[in-house]
């Protein structure tokens, strides 16, 4: 269970980001936050993820609590091993000097035989195979994504967040990433992400969150979303 109750947050304690935002999640759904651009959609996955305030800073107000425990006085290294956040630009995400060497980095913690069984297992998954020794440089922002993806799911965490997750790939990614969001909810994976796409991933969520100008605007089953819903989240006018 996520729960976020009457949740505020501002960077610099003048103007809020978020402003009372409450609503709870279940375990093993998929959950699409909508909204557009500089509504707040970020902020709030950095705050889920504990990215806020336990790597950045700012004033918060309410609460978010994921099983129980209140990420905002949870240590850091405690969330991460429940939590996985893939960042909407992978290049701020990625620390490796290759894919190889970024891919074990997160699971350095696991006897040899864990670690080759793991890592060729997503490797072959994800499709890296030709790309393993190339350095970030070397990679397009799409095949970046790609990486950090396998990099956080291989950690196998309950929880996994994604802050615009179809952003830098191609249709043929978009519909894979897709497959790879309908096999972790198979499993019992909590998913949330940010999307501006709904129709790509209609079949595999849940509910869907709409945030404008840092306010809760509707959480309801995908289901009873509607056209009226989205155009006016957007501000979409009928012609």
């Amino acid at each position: 269970m996520i729960e976020i109750d009457k949740l505020s947050f501002s960077y610099d304690g003048e103007k809020a980001i978020l402003t009372d935002i409450s609503f709870s999640i279940k375990k093993g759904e998929v959950v699409a936050i909508l909204g557009p651009n500089g509504s707040g959609k970020t902020t709030l996955l950095y705050l889920l993820a504990g990215i806020i305030p336990h790597l950045k800073k700012g004033i918060i107000e309410g609460t978010i609590r994921i099983e129980n425990k209140e990420v905002s006085k949870t240590p850091f290294e405690d969330i991460i091993k429940k939590v996985g956040f893939i960042m909407h630009n992978p290049e701020e995400q990625f620390v490796g000097l290759n894919v190889k060497h970024e891919l074990l980095l997160g699971i350095s913690h696991l006897s040899m035989t864990e670690k080759e069984e793991i890592f060729n297992r997503f490797v072959s998954i994800f499709e890296l195979n030709n790309l393993l020794f190339n350095s970030p440089q070397e990679l397009s922002m799409g095949q970046k994504q790609k990486v950090i993806m396998a990099s956080v799911v291989m950690r196998e965490p309950e929880y996994i967040f994604l802050d615009e997750p179809f952003s830098f790939l191609d249709i043929h990614s978009q519909k894979w990433v897709c497959e790879i969001i309908k096999n972790l909810k198979e499993k019992g994976k909590t998913i949330i992400l940010s999307t501006h796409k709904i129709d790509l991933i209609k079949d595999v969520v849940d509910r869907v969150v709409g945030i404008k100008d840092g306010k809760l605007k509707f959480f309801k089953p995908f289901d009873n979303l509607t056209q009226s819903d989205y155009q006016s989240l957007y501000n979409i006018k009928n012609t």
